[in-house]
């Protein structure tokens, strides 16, 4: 199985109206939710979701390396850079990564454009890093 990478860009702790988000923005969302929503996970369990967010996922398949997942994500959002910088001063915004791994644990690099970009639109990176053990063949469990 090759890495799975989820990148996108989010907008955290608005409160329960997604679609002022999105009007803010000038971009439709890959997924919203309120604070509240009810959800359900694949195994069939019902939660309630915590915290309101607004995502909009990386043009590129979730197979693409993080690094070119980010600058796609970038060339989406940068015609955006104005509503992007309001946004981030009203609310939790950034570029979330989770990575998962199967048969190796590759670095991360950010070129200096790439992090200039990210700070000119007071963008956050968080990295979630995930070794899948089971999958790759370790009966170490």
């Amino acid at each position: 199985m090759p890495d799975d990478t989820r990148t996108y860009l989010g907008v955290f702790d608005f409160g329960d109206d997604e679609a002022a988000v999105t009007a803010l923005l000038g971009l439709e969302p890959t997924e919203a939710y309120s604070r509240g929503d009810v959800c359900t996970l694949p195994s069939g369990v019902e939660y309630q979701r915590r915290k309101s967010a607004w995502r909009l996922d990386s043009p590129l398949p979730r197979t693409a390396h993080v690094d070119d997942q980010i600058e796609a994500l970038l060339c989406l959002i940068e015609p955006h850079a104005e509503a992007i910088r309001e946004a981030a001063s009203r609310y939790s915004v950034g570029i979330c990564c989770a990575i998962y791994y199967v048969d190796q644990t590759p670095g991360i690099h950010l070129a200096e454009r790439t992090v200039r970009r990210l700070g000119s639109l007071g963008l956050s990176v968080d990295f979630d890093l995930y070794f899948l053990l089971e999958q790759a063949g370790d009966d170490r469990t």
